[in-house]
């Protein structure tokens, strides 16, 4: 469960940038593991959401996904996180959120129309 220290924290960014998306962001940066190794040339529809479906966190039973979009030069950052019915973010025993983000060039016609004219989707 999100802890009550990063819900403030998440707050505070949210009325500071006007965006909770952006805030999102800010904080999963700070709180997920570094980037995967390596820029991949093309995150596709199905590898994002086949990464819910292999990853599921044991021991809770998320509700949702996200997924998040941040451009980059030369690319984007996508975040990926588990949700509870509340939408916070699921977390492991070690605290963690439970998620990934990685760098990629391109993202396929799906995930991008899936976007819209946004930067995050909420998988259920």
């Amino acid at each position: 469960m999100l802890t009550q220290d990063l819900l403030s924290k998440f707050r505070k960014t949210a009325a500071e940038t006007g965006s909770p998306a952006e805030a999102l962001v800010r904080m999963l940066e700070e709180v997920l593991p570094p980037i995967l190794p390596g820029m991949r040339a093309e995150l596709s529809y199905e590898d994002a959401i086949g990464y819910f479906v292999a990853s599921r966190p044991q021991g809770v039973e998320p509700a949702k996904g996200v997924i998040l979009r941040s451009a980059r030069s030369g690319g984007s950052v996508i975040f990926q996180a588990f949700l509870t019915t509340g939408n916070a973010i699921v977390t492991g025993a070690d605290g963690r959120p439970a998620g990934r983000r990685l760098y990629c060039k391109k993202i396929d016609g799906e995930l991008a129309e899936a976007f819209g004219g946004g930067d995050m989707i909420v998988v259920e």
